[in-house]
């Protein structure tokens, strides 16, 4: 379980750096001031639950006691 939250993670990070730097450097000339606040404000919240995730799988790993893990099942 813990391997797949990283992996999950890793592409939730990835989404949020791409999202970042495309209203950054491809849309910031073409949208309104608001709208690319509100971009900013998306991508920031993709890494945030990026890094959730990546705790989420830290958890899973460090305590592989299965409490962490659905249904009990341990990893």
């Amino acid at each position: 379980m813990g391997r797949v939250l990283f992996g999950v993670g890793a592409v939730l990070g990835f989404v949020g750096v791409a999202a970042g730097a495309f209203g950054a450097h491809a849309i910031r000339a073409r949208v309104s001031a608001e709208r690319l606040d509100n971009w900013k404000t998306a991508a920031d919240y993709q890494l945030w639950h990026a890094l959730a995730t990546v705790a989420a799988a830290l958890i899973a790993v460090r305590w592989a006691s299965g409490a962490a893990a659905p249904d009990g099942a341990s990893s």
